[in-house]
C-alpha cells in the first residue's frame, strides 16, 4: 500500500452502533476479491404520497439531473430474536437485477440512532468483482448455517440523481469516482471515502408495506450542506403535504 492509500479496515474491529460486524455476514477473502468501505452520509428522506412519476419529476426539477434507473432487491437478515434490530443495526444483501452490473450483489451493514432529520447513516459496504448467481446462493447458505434468516425483502425500482459524484481512494492510492454507483470500478483493497458527494434517490417498492407509493432520499456529505439544502427545500416546496418524514430505518417501521 502506498503512503497515500486507504488503510485497511480490520473486520474484527469494524463496528456499527458499537457492535462488531458478525464475520458470518461477510464474504471471506478466499471466496473472491472484494472492496470494503466505511460510509457515514447525512440523509433526509420522506415517504411520498404521490405517484412515483410525480416524485421523479419533482427530484429532476430540484436537481437538474436526469436519473439512472435500475431494479435492485434488498434482502435483510437477522437472528430469530432480532439481535441486530435490537441494536439498531441492519445487514442487507443488495442484488443488482437490471441492468446487470459488473457485480451481482453487495453486503451493506448500517446503524441508526434516535429518529431525527437529518439523520446520519453509518456503516460498511462490501462489494465484489464478479457476477455469478452461485456466489449469492453460497452466501445465503452461509447465513443460514450461522443462524441468520431473511426478515424483510424490498424489490424496488430505484431512480438515482447523481448531483455530485463521490470520491474515494483505494489501497494503492488510486482515486475512484462514484464507487457507490459503479461498483468495484478497478479499485483494490479497502476504500477510504474522501467525499460522499450528493445524490437523490426515488424508490418504488414493489408490494410495498407502506401506504405511500414512493420513498425519496437525499444523501450527502456534510461538507455539501449548502448544495443539499436547496434540493431539500425544492422537493418540499413541490410535494408539500404529500411528504411524511422518514426519520429512521424502514425495518423499524415495518408492521409487527
Amino acid at each position: 500500500m502506498s503512503p497515500s492509500g486507504a488503510p485497511p479496515i480490520e473486520r474484527g474491529t469494524a463496528s456499527v452502533n458499537g457492535m462488531a460486524l458478525p464475520d458470518a455476514l461477510l464474504v471471506p477473502d478466499d471466496w473472491m476479491p472484494s472492496l470494503f468501505v466505511s460510509i457515514s452520509p447525512e440523509e433526509i428522506s420522506w415517504f411520498a404520497a404521490v405517484p412515483v412519476a410525480r416524485a421523479v419529476e419533482a427530484c429532476r426539477a430540484a436537481t437538474g439531473v436526469e436519473p439512472r434507473v435500475r431494479r435492485v432487491v434488498d434482502r435483510y437478515f437477522d437472528t430469530p430474536d432480532r439481535a441486530l434490530l435490537r441494536r439498531r443495526v441492519s445487514v442487507r444483501v443488495r442484488q443488482h437485477v437490471h441492468p446487470r452490473r459488473e457485480i451481482a450483489f453487495e453486503i451493506i451493514a448500517t446503524g441508526w440512532g434516535e429518529p431525527s432529520t437529518p439523520r446520519r447513516v453509518s456503516g460498511y459496504v462490501q462489494t465484489f468483482e464478479r457476477n455469478r448467481e452461485s456466489d449469492l446462493a453460497r452466501l445465503l447458505a452461509r447465513y443460514a448455517d450461522a443462524g441468520y434468516g431473511q426478515v424483510a425483502c424490498f424489490d424496488k425500482v430505484r431512480h438515482t440523481f447523481p448531483v455530485l459524484p463521490g470520491q474515494s481512494m483505494d489501497a494503492s492510492g488510486t482515486h475512484v469516482q462514484s464507487g457507490e454507483l459503479k461498483g468495484v470500478g478497478g479499485a483494490r483493497g479497502f476504500l477510504r471515502v474522501l467525499d460522499f458527494g450528493v445524490k437523490v434517490e426515488v424508490d418504488q417498492l414493489r408490494h410495498t408495506p407502506f401506504p405511500e407509493p414512493a420513498i425519496i432520499e437525499v444523501d450527502y456529505d456534510s461538507a455539501h450542506d449548502d448544495r443539499a439544502t436547496p434540493i431539500v427545500e425544492a422537493i418540499r416546496a413541490a410535494l408539500g403535504p404529500a411528504l411524511r418524514d422518514k426519520t429512521t430505518s424502514k425495518l423499524a417501521l415495518l408492521p409487527g
